[in-house]
């Protein structure tokens, strides 16, 4: 286990940018539980064999508890939103992820009393439960990394400084993406003007200029101070990977190949759109904008799909192995 961390430790130090690094984090996590696991339930002394009858029921009822927790938590995160943010649909997202928890506590109450019943639903529980479980354990990985990468220090004095773009509200500068700016101008003036600010965002369907053109008004408006040559606009970019690609031009012809720079974004973005980075081959890591609090739930579970998605055949991979797993065991027992 000490070696396993030791790893994740040094790859982190190494390139932070690796989703396999939360692959390695989440195997911790699933480690540690077989092994408190065992400790529970394999444990040969007889004073210990009565904790582990409770210990069992506990956790057996212990499960249903943080589900049904984690469903009123999700409907209460999606109330604040539609009260906060208005009644857009992505605000319902954590919600319905809610109602997907509860189906599945449902289903684990049923089975939970026929389970013993045939073999067929003992497979088929065990198989949900180990996907329940594989799922939740990537969610706690990755929100571990997230923090951890937030928090991981810039060492390095920047070339540039990325700005990505959020959306507008016509054709003004709405609050998160302010935050953003604000937080790119602060590490502007933290390297004492040395590093290229580049607003990168193109014009959306119902924008009425660039997401880059925006930003960099905003700048002018809010920080005079900072002179007209050291902000620059990439305006053709719809995607977080195009913001990297078509700011990686400006950058090339600005300093060469070897630059390094930031990318600012709010905290609950950064880590994708770290990994974007690196797809794009920029030698350059985030820095995150503070998010209201109600916000981060809902934004990072659809930054957690939105990982899964990025790197959906690693998945694909792992959970066809855990089904071909499966179907070996029901052959076996049948």
């Amino acid at each position: 286990m000490a070696f396993l961390i030791f790893i994740v430790i040094a790859l982190f130090i190494i390139e932070p940018r690796w989703y396999t690094n939360i692959f390695l984090l989440a195997l911790i996590v699933l480690v540690e539980l077989l092994y408190y696991t065992e400790k529970i339930f394999f444990n040969t002394n007889f004073s210990e064999q009565v904790l582990n009858v409770t210990s069992y029921a506990f956790v057996f009822a212990f499960i249903p508890l943080v589900m049904a927790t984690l469903s009123v938590l999700t409907y209460f995160n999606s109330k604040v939103l539609l009260e906060k943010e208005g009644r857009k649909k992505s605000n319902l997202f954590l919600g319905l992820i809610g109602v997907a928890i509860n189906m599945v506590l449902i289903y684990y109450i049923v089975s939970m009393r026929t389970i013993s019943e045939n073999v067929y639903s003992e497979i088929a529980f065990y198989y949900i439960f180990g996907l329940f479980v594989y799922f939740t354990m990537m969610y706690s990985a990755t929100a571990i990394y997230a923090v951890l990468y937030n928090w991981r220090p810039i060492h390095y004095t920047p070339d540039y400084i990325i700005v990505l773009g959020s959306g507008l509200i016509g054709d003004r500068v709405p609050p998160l993406l302010a935050s953003r700016i604000n937080k790119a101008v602060q590490q502007y003036k933290k390297y004492h003007g040395r590093p290229l600010i580049i607003t990168s965002g193109g014009q959306g369907s119902d924008e009425k200029v660039a997401e880059a053109y925006a930003m960099k008004k905003y700048i002018h408006e809010h920080y005079p101070e900072i002179p007209d040559e050291a902000v620059v606009m990439e305006d053709q970019s719809t995607t977080t990977l195009e913001n990297m690609q078509f700011s990686k031009k400006i950058i090339i012809e600005r300093f060469g190949e070897k630059a390094r720079g930031i990318f600012v974004s709010n905290n609950y973005h950064i880590l994708r759109a770290g990994f974007y980075a690196r797809k794009a081959k920029l030698k350059a890591n985030g820095v995150g904008s503070k998010t209201a609090f109600y916000y981060v739930p809902n934004a990072f579970t659809r930054e957690f799909i939105g990982l899964l998605e990025m790197f959906k055949w690693r998945h694909m991979t792992l959970i066809a192995l855990f089904t071909i797993f499966m179907l070996l065991v029901l052959r076996a027992v049948k």
